[in-house]
């Protein structure tokens, strides 16, 4: 009978259901062919894998992990095939460089779940060189010459119990600008957030490329790039009436329309959202 040994779970904060449907975990070549030897099996999760062991060898593996001499360890490879990834995720990882997670630096969370990273979610603290000891220890030259996003290195402790190991990544967050065009664009005219969460500086009149006019509105803090949003910015007109609404619920920033920008002597990271008003 197999049981379950540990889980990987992959979250994404882009995702509004903290799941990435395009991740893989995997186990290395080196992995496959340990887990043959020890009678391990795994299965693909939504969110990650999970690995099994056959209970009838629980102190067999037991004992073969709490030999020093010959420590065992699990190599999984971290992917996705989706080429915007970068765009919509903190931190950038240059290239010639991946994630590294390594459970003996994890941080426990609960009596079943620990975290493989050292901040809330992970950083530039588990970049790790492609060319590295630690890398070459997991991955073979072939799987190098085609590097996945990340490796996972998790040490053989088989228990009683499952264990769950997270790896949560951060959504990349930028300035807003938005750019009103047409109608949107005469003087007067001003955006707000119905919530109150957000501010806008605005930045005047700008020209376009081709020569269009448009009055531009910038968020005073940078916001998280997400799949979907439920902001509630609005284009008010401040008419004689009184404050009217012109668009109730602007879109939000798309993950193909962010750019880096020189802002004060910094770059920094630009959204930009086109909103045509006829």
């Amino acid at each position: 009978m197999y049981l379950p040994l540990f889980d990987i779970e992959v979250k994404h904060q882009f995702f509004t259901s903290g799941m990435h449907r395009t991740f893989t975990v995997s186990p290395t070549v080196r992995t496959e062919a340990l887990a043959a030897e020890l009678g391990l099996s795994s299965r693909q999760t939504p969110d990650g894998i999970r690995v099994f062991y056959e209970s009838r060898r629980l102190k067999e593996l037991q004992g073969d992990a709490g030999n020093p001499e010959t420590p065992l360890q699990l190599g999984f490879k971290l992917d996705t095939p989706d080429h915007l990834f970068a765009r919509y995720t903190e931190p950038s990882c240059p290239d010639d460089n991946l994630f590294y997670f390594d459970q003996r630096c994890a941080r426990e969370e609960s009596a079943e779940r620990s975290r493989l990273h050292r901040d809330a979610q992970v950083s530039e603290h588990e970049v790790e060189p492609l060319q590295s000891p630690r890398i070459d220890d997991l991955l073979e030259p072939t799987e190098q010459a085609a590097p996945p996003l990340g490796v996972i290195r998790i040490p053989l402790a088989p228990s009683d119990g499952l264990r769950t190991y997270d790896i949560r990544f951060a959504a990349r967050k930028t300035f807003w600008t938005y750019y009103l065009l047409g109608r949107f664009s005469r003087d007067g005219l001003y955006m707000e957030d119905a919530k109150g969460e957000t501010e806008f500086d605005s930045l005047g009149e700008v020209t376009l490329p081709g020569g269009r006019v448009a009055r531009a509105f910038r968020t005073t803090s940078m916001l998280p790039l997400q799949d979907r949003y439920h902001n509630r910015f609005q284009i008010i007109d401040p008419d004689a009436a009184g404050d009217r609404v012109m668009m109730a619920r602007m879109p939000g920033a798309e993950v193909r329309q962010t750019y880096q920008e020189r802002c004060n002597g910094t770059e920094v990271a630009v959204s930009e959202i086109f909103i045509n008003g006829g």
